[in-house]
């Protein structure tokens, strides 16, 4: 299982970016979303704070990223430039 890097991937409510999760590297990776074709672009890969990270959300008013991690119960949070 240490090998394998799971993800979990959900975009914001605007639908401008998708967000992964990277178990492994313990990163959350941001792509913007291409109005119109839904391309996908790579913005930044940045570590989240938390180990082998299992889900995250953006907060109430989308300024805030929380990421659950799976070990070593941790939630880290990450302001989100809007």
């Amino acid at each position: 299982q240490e090998a394998l890097s799971r993800r979990f991937a959900s975009g914001d409510p605007a639908g401008r970016f998708v967000r992964v999760s990277n178990r492994g590297p313990d990163t959350i990776t941001t792509f913007a979303v291409t109005p119109g074709s839904n391309e996908l672009t790579r913005v930044e890969e940045v570590p989240t704070g938390a180990a082998w990270p299992r889900h995250f959300a953006l907060a109430p008013g989308g300024r805030f990223l929380v990421v659950a991690g799976e070990r070593g119960d941790v939630l880290a949070s990450h302001a989100v430039d809007a």
